[in-house]
């Protein structure tokens, strides 16, 4: 059983992920950071697994054209989805999926899961920095799930757990 993993990372985190969930599945399992090169074909694998980080609700361009150019070989397969991303949300999760991969594409995954995120203070440009330190600072003003981040530490929601049951998914179908 071979199973190909697709994954666009800006800042690492998907990366991350894609790499944990590499062990947990069975068979061969080939990575592919979609930002460096392409699987030269997607016929040859059992298996596909496409992962994105999302930045202001949008996934990574190489994964969206990835998409549209392989659509209807990735119906034909058993899919997996995830996505890294700081959503807690379940609306804004599945909103965050269907744009990432498409809403027909979501449908048809075994799994289509947000793994979490992280800030990765050091891996931040400026711009982006800021932008954590006034959502960091809204939601602290507004109770939200961030109101105790200060934004300038790194964080990681990052669950093991959804990347387990992720794996125990995509193992079975």
């Amino acid at each position: 059983m071979k199973t190909l993993i697709v994954y666009a990372t800006k800042h690492g985190t998907t990366e991350e992920c894609a790499k944990i969930l590499a062990g947990r599945l069975e068979g061969e399992v080939e990575l592919v950071n979609i930002k460096n090169s392409e699987p030269s074909s997607i016929d040859m694998y059992e298996k596909i697994i496409l992962g994105t980080s999302i930045y202001a609700g949008n996934g990574q361009p190489e994964i969206k054209e990835f998409c549209k150019k392989n659509l209807a070989k990735l119906k034909e397969k058993p899919l997996g989805l995830f996505i890294s991303c700081m959503f807690d949300d379940e609306n804004q999760i599945r909103a965050a999926l269907e744009n990432a991969f498409t809403p027909e594409l979501v449908s048809h995954a075994a799994a289509a899961y947000a793994f979490g995120g992280a800030f990765k203070m050091n891996r931040l440009n400026f711009f982006e920095k800021t932008i954590v330190k006034l959502v960091a600072k809204q939601s602290k003003k507004e109770g939200g799930p961030f109101g105790g981040y200060d934004g300038k530490t790194d964080i990681s929601t990052v669950s093991d757990s959804k990347i387990s049951e992720f794996a125990k998914i995509i193992n079975a179908a």
